[in-house]
């Protein structure tokens, strides 16, 4: 039913307060970070062949994910939303101007699913050129994230004529908890803010306990502003030892 490609090098990168949100319980995370942490987010971005973020980030913020406030002549990285309930599909039938929004910009967006069905009609919209739709059905998600990945590797490769070797995850925090509990992860890159917010709602985690938790090795760390920014690489076999699909 589908061929599979190899899995791009998965940078996940977030800022987070002293106690660990990347938002309040409002929702609201713009700014956690100050202005120099958000140019080296630009600059890191430019890095990457893709930007992904979850579902629900995009719908609340629709988040550009482009290379902007530094001096970048180079292509612009694609955008990557992972829908796979199908929130983004819904809410582009209903809103219009949601589909001309993820249109547009200097770069194609490639909205990730497992919704087989029922959208047809409003794919026929998309233009292949700004934005495309890649299926992949599988019941266990974190099974789906692994395939997904994999198919947008290989479609990506085709429509861009250019490989997908880097992909950096923003967001949300329960779409950063599924890379690192799906074993996706390579490198963190962690900006902490000297902030503290309090609430659950916006963490990062993996429900792990402490006796099997993932370790990971410090690479660097730097002061941008009043943030620090730390360089993890992941030192458990997880990012090798890939589920079979």
């Amino acid at each position: 039913m589908y061929r599979i490609g190899s899995l791009p090098q998965v940078t996940l990168k977030w800022a987070q307060t002293l106690d660990g949100q990347l938002a309040d319980d409002s929702d609201q995370s713009q700014w956690i970070s100050g202005v120099e942490e958000r140019r080296y987010t630009h600059r890191l971005r430019a890095t990457h062949q893709a930007i992904l973020v979850g579902a629900q980030t995009f719908l609340k913020d629709l988040c550009q994910l482009t290379v902007r406030d530094i001096e970048f002549d180079g292509q612009q990285p694609a955008r990557v939303i992972i829908d796979p309930r199908g929130r983004v599909l819904k809410a582009l039938k209903e809103n219009s101007h949601l589909l001309l929004s993820l249109q547009m910009g200097p770069r194609r967006t490639y909205l990730l699913t497992d919704i087989l069905d029922d959208y047809d009609d409003i794919e026929e919209l998309f233009d292949p050129k700004k934005l495309l739709r890649v299926r992949y059905r599988f019941n266990d998600f974190r099974q789906w994230l692994h395939g997904s990945l994999r198919q947008l590797v290989l479609v990506f490769e085709k429509t861009e004529v250019r490989r997908l070797t880097h992909l950096m995850v923003e967001g949300g925090a329960t779409t950063l908890s599924e890379f690192l509990k799906a074993g996706l992860a390579h490198r963190l890159e962690v900006a902490i803010s000297p902030l503290i917010l309090g609430g659950r709602r916006h963490r990062v985690g993996t429900g792990s306990l402490l006796k099997n938790v993932d370790r990971f090795e410090v690479e660097s760390k730097e002061q941008l502003g009043s943030d620090i920014l730390l360089r993890y690489k992941v030192m458990t076999p997880t990012c090798t030892q890939r589920l079979t699909i």
